[in-house]
């Protein structure tokens, strides 16, 4: 069975025995489809946390649209 990761940044802390895919950022328009081909399960990390400088209108929103809203 292989590991993919997908990370933000590629990392020397990820075994290499563990695959990593760059993806720059998460949002709705974010299409992963290619990366999940073949894929059986997903374990989902990816959170909105410690935003030290939010300029959105409405940070609890943005955090529970971001973290729990399906999409």
């Amino acid at each position: 069975m292989a590991i993919i990761a997908g990370v933000r940044e590629n990392s020397g802390l990820v075994p290499n025995t563990v695959k990593q895919i760059k993806i720059c950022d998460i949002s709705s328009k974010t299409d992963g489809m290619s990366a999940l081909r073949d894929v059986d399960v997903v374990i989902h990390a990816a959170a909105r946390v410690h935003v030290m400088d939010d300029s959105s209108a409405d940070p609890l929103t943005k955090f529970r649209q971001v973290n729990t809203a399906e999409h």
